[in-house]
């Protein structure tokens, strides 16, 4: 993780990290798309005008985030 941070200056929340760090490597990836849905919902509560989400892999996690952002739409 340290490599993201560094590649594309990205700072990660104390909370976020210390909630990763404290779980099983299979729950991490469900507590990644918790957060980015959460901070999703903030900013389109805020209407900012749009959301950029990069993938890297695989479009699944980012996804998951999306779907349930429809409905705020």
């Amino acid at each position: 993780m340290d490599i993201l941070l560094l590649t594309f200056h990205a700072e990660i929340p104390e909370a976020l990290a210390a909630e990763i760090e404290a779980a099983k490597p299979e729950h991490v990836a469900e507590i990644d798309q918790n957060w980015a849905r959460q901070q999703s919902e903030e900013l389109l509560s805020a209407d900012v005008p749009g959301l950029h989400f990069y993938i890297m892999s695989t479009a699944d996690h980012v996804c998951r985030v999306v779907e349930p952002l429809r409905k705020m739409a």
